[in-house]
């Protein structure tokens, strides 16, 4: 299928609400990754991005160059996301709040 493309074996995600320190923050959350996204989103008041990797180890890595900035309270979300088999995701920060 042309226009498709796979998505990353492993993906940090981070979630930042869309307050008026939103720009800022979103400076921020760029230059600690050192890289640009390959999906960033925005939907109902907040922005999300995604970063692809080979493996976890660099996942891990590169998350750990985000946890500073995910500290902020505007930041809702840092988790690595793995779509391979029997690697499990990981949330380093999960401030999301669920609807019963």
């Amino acid at each position: 299928m042309r226009g498709w493309r796979r998505l990353p074996d492993f993906s940090v995600v981070v979630w930042i609400k869309k307050t008026e320190n939103f720009p800022t923050l979103r400076t921020e959350v760029l230059a600690a990754a050192g890289a640009e996204p390959y999906e960033m989103t925005e939907y109902q008041g907040m922005a999300d991005f995604h970063w692809g990797m080979a493996s976890m180890v660099e996942a891990r890595k590169f998350a750990e160059a985000l946890k500073v900035v995910s500290q902020r309270p505007e930041v809702v979300l840092l988790r690595i996301m793995s779509l391979v088999d029997n690697v499990g995701s990981i949330s380093i920060k999960d401030d999301r709040v669920t609807k019963h």
